[in-house]
């Protein structure tokens, strides 16, 4: 709601479509336990490469990860993305802006399943990985919208960020230039049942009092630390 135009907010520098990492489904079809298995440890190698520049990498192997690193790590602003950019692509960031490119028709992840080869090393098995790009309002949706109610195709609400964390932990509403009440009815609600409904499964000596927003305010207010009970 706070964006006139969708590529403010979907649109990298360069042009690319703005991948997040908040939600991914895998395939776990076929016995292919062992294939998500590698799949997840190769994200990790990658990402972490991304991050340190290939620092502890052969020194011959260390200037392709600084050159990702410089190239990727700002641009899709996370060390995640960036590491799942690189394996979309089979590591050949020229193939980039076909596969991740913005606008209709050119973000071919966005519209078809894409087959990545992922393995990096020449004694290393095949891991041949099929990606597809899901839109963010279906399966990752950053429960702000301009009239509060939720898309009859939505599948998955996130509540993400400082804001969900002062409703739920201190029950404050709080209006600022990406955040209102009014944009969160439908997920408010959503959080309210399903807490509620959660309470409700448990042994009454166990329940918690609800905590719901109590206090608006249009400015942030200073907050007080919470912690977690222990176990929690």
């Amino acid at each position: 709601p706070w964006a006139d135009d969708a590529a403010k907010v979907g649109r990298t520098k360069a042009g690319f479509t703005r991948i997040n990492c908040g939600v991914v489904l895998l395939s776990l079809q076929h016995h292919e336990l062992e294939l998500a298995r590698r799949f997840m440890a190769k994200w990790v190698y990658v990402s972490y490469q991304v991050l340190t520049g290939g620092d502890n990498v052969d020194p011959e192997s260390t200037s392709v990860w600084k050159v990702w690193q410089e190239m990727l790590l700002n641009e899709f602003r996370g060390t995640d993305q960036a590491g799942l950019v690189l394996l979309v692509c089979s590591y050949k960031i020229e193939q980039l802006f076909e596969l991740l490119g913005w606008g209709p028709g050119k973000c071919r992840v966005c519209e078809e399943d894409v087959e990545a080869s992922l393995a990096l090393f020449a004694d290393e098995l095949p891991l041949p990985i099929r990606f597809r790009a899901f839109p963010a309002f279906s399966l990752n949706h950053p429960e702000a919208m301009v009239d509060g109610a939720f898309a009859p195709d939505l599948h998955i609400v996130h509540l993400k960020g400082l804001w969900w964390r002062a409703v739920l932990n201190q029950g404050l509403l709080i209006r600022d230039a990406t955040r209102s009440p009014n944009w969160h009815r439908d997920a408010l609600a959503l959080q309210r049942l399903v807490s509620e409904t959660w309470q409700m499964a448990l042994p009454p000596d166990i329940r918690e009092a609800p905590k719901f927003p109590v206090q608006l305010f249009d400015t942030w207010p200073k907050m007080r630390a919470v912690s977690a009970p222990p176990g929690r």
